[in-house]
């Protein structure tokens, strides 16, 4: 959605008048929908993309900020998480395990004489936005490896910017920036209001992630609302190591 609709949208919930005085400034109007969008994608992990991050030798720990999209990197604000990791090996692609901080730092870092090679566990510690991975073996080589990440779009600057949001999620954005905006006013009336924009909010955000899942084995896609199955089909659960 364009920017100028999602303002649209939002002063339209918020009753804004035409006026030499609006309630709210253009501004910041701007800033809740901004802010909104974020807040939808890191909730529903609705923006998914495949980044590179290259290895380099002897260095064990590394920056989302690292993180190459390729020709989507100035869409893209930043990394949530990280999902999973394989490094490029010869011709193809070899899996990378993830594992706990704490099972790797007991495992893995607590070594008198840590090995050197492909890396073949990854962990994350630092969180969020912030985050950053660690792999061992520690690199013997300069490698380079495909992450699979959920994460944040570039604020919306005028209709020009590319909406990486999903237009499943584009309809909870305005209700989400009309919640900020009325929180913003500070009175008990404006707050009761506050609130029935966030149900609507939460109410759009499911009825996106409701649509963008299947109905087949839906219990196989994450953040669905559905239960696992005790045991579909009757599989064996993978050993643990």
């Amino acid at each position: 959605m364009a920017l100028t609709k999602y303002q649209l949208q939002t002063t339209q919930l918020l009753q804004n008048p035409s006026a030499a005085n609006p309630l709210y400034s253009t501004a910041d109007i701007i800033t809740y929908i901004n802010r909104a969008r974020r807040q939808i994608a890191g909730e529903h992990q609705c923006i998914r993309a495949l980044g590179n991050l290259a290895l380099t030798i002897g260095n064990q720990v590394y920056s989302y900020a690292n993180l190459n999209y390729g020709t989507t990197n100035s869409l893209v604000a930043g990394t949530f998480n990280v999902r999973m990791i394989t490094v490029f090996n010869g011709a193809g692609q070899s899996f990378i395990d993830n594992v706990p901080f704490e099972w790797f730092n007991q495992y893995y870092t607590a070594q008198a004489n840590p090995i050197r090679g492909i890396p073949t566990v990854w962990t994350q510690y630092a969180q969020g936005s912030l985050g950053s991975l660690l792999f061992y073996p520690i690199p013997s080589g300069n490698l380079v490896t495909s992450v699979d990440a959920a994460i944040y779009p570039v604020d919306l600057i005028d209709d020009t910017t590319i909406e990486l949001l999903p237009d499943e999620w584009t309809d909870a954005v305005c209700f989400y920036a009309a919640f900020l905006a009325l929180l913003s006013a500070q009175n008990n009336i404006r707050s009761a209001e506050s609130d029935k924009m966030f149900q609507r909010y939460q109410e759009f955000g499911n009825r996106a992630r409701s649509a963008a899942t299947s109905d087949v084995l839906p219990f196989h896609f994450e953040k669905s609302g559905v239960k696992y199955a005790p045991n579909p089909g009757g599989i064996k659960p993978p050993q643990g190591k």
